[in-house]
């Protein structure tokens, strides 16, 4: 005769009822549970952990558009961003870059390709950062293009071995002589939309230096990012921008045919705009995968306890009280 809880009956392999809906719980709700996680992680970082510069939510990505053209977005010329830089008065700080590859050259050393960020007058102030070593470019040197330079963490720490003496360094770019200011701080990166096609990681940062407003107008490369000024609101800045786009484009034969219109979004909604809605459906998604898994999880819970309510009844009879049974349900199942 064979009796109840006697393993030694029970087929090698197999696992008791009660084992089997335990690990069916238990894998259900991981399953439940990793799914939003890993998605909340996603989502945390891209739409609403805070852009990595001083005041994030003051950041502009500013735009040119050339509607009479068909084209919704345009990067800007350097006699635009001169225009913008001297007429706004919401954007307390505004500037361009332009990324291109360039050549470093040092002597006993082999030449190498570094991407670099050609910077008009007020860009790096925009983003707020102070370097980690030196400083920024100053006023006077932003004009002169091609003296100076601040080179990224990453290039100072494999480059020149992270030397605190590299500043005052003169180095060859693209054969031109500069001299280094400062170092970035680690992890410094140009978070930008991928439309204005600026890397994350460049190497240096060069001014571009003066004559902005003789670039000709066809010479479209810079990126234009803003700060807004403390006592500036979304609403004023739009409203600034539409004004200057307006008095360029009528007062400006190049701009006859094509228009010229200035807008401006803060600059996290930007970054984040074209996986906003992908990433909005997917939490929808997670939500109803956890939903369901919940919903398996406690149809075990009641099958467990349908199957075991004969169990229950003898224990009851043989003097367990309620509260010892809900004790121990309630570790069970936990």
């Amino acid at each position: 005769m064979v009796r109840m809880g006697d393993e030694r009956a029970r087929p090698a392999g197999r696992r008791p009822p009660r084992v089997r809906s335990q690990l069916a719980a238990v894998v259900l709700t991981a399953m439940g549970i990793a799914a939003p996680a890993i998605v909340f992680t996603i989502v945390h970082a891209i739409l609403i952990a805070p852009l990595p510069y001083a005041a994030p939510e003051r950041l502009a990505a500013v735009s040119a558009a050339l509607p009479g053209a068909q084209q919704p977005f345009a990067l800007f010329a350097g006699p635009e961003i001169a225009e913008l830089t001297a007429r706004t008065r919401t954007l307390a700080a505004a500037g361009g870059m332009w990324a291109r590859p360039a050549v470093l050259r040092q002597p006993g050393q082999t030449a190498t390709e570094i991407e670099v960020g050609w910077v008009t007058p007020g860009f790096l102030e925009a983003l707020g950062v102070a370097p980690l070593i030196g400083r920024l470019p100053t006023a006077l040197e932003a004009q002169t293009r091609g003296r100076v330079a601040v080179l990224s963490h990453d290039l100072w720490r494999v480059r020149y071995a992270g030397d605190a003496a590299i500043v005052g360094r003169r180095l060859d770019v693209d054969g031109d002589l500069v001299t280094v200011v400062g170092v970035m701080p680690q992890g410094f990166r140009v978070l930008m939309p991928a439309e204005y096609g600026v890397p994350e990681r460049l190497d240096a940062w060069l001014p571009w230096g003066g004559g902005l407003e003789a670039l000709p107008p066809s010479f479209r490369v810079f990126a234009v990012i803003g700060r807004l000024a403390p006592e500036a609101t979304w609403g004023s800045a739009q409203a600034d921008l539409a004004g200057i786009g307006a008095a360029l484009a009528g007062g400006n034969v190049n701009y006859s045919r094509s228009g010229f219109e200035l807008g401006a979004v803060p600059l996290a909604a930007a970054l984040a705009a074209p996986v906003r809605p992908t990433l909005l459906a997917l939490v929808a998604v997670v939500a109803l995968v956890f939903l369901i898994a919940s919903a398996n999880v406690a149809n075990l819970m009641l099958s467990r306890a349908t199957a075991r309510a004969r169990e229950m009844a003898v224990r009851l009879s043989l003097g367990a009280t309620r509260a010892q049974l809900w004790r121990r349900w309630m570790i069970e199942s936990a």
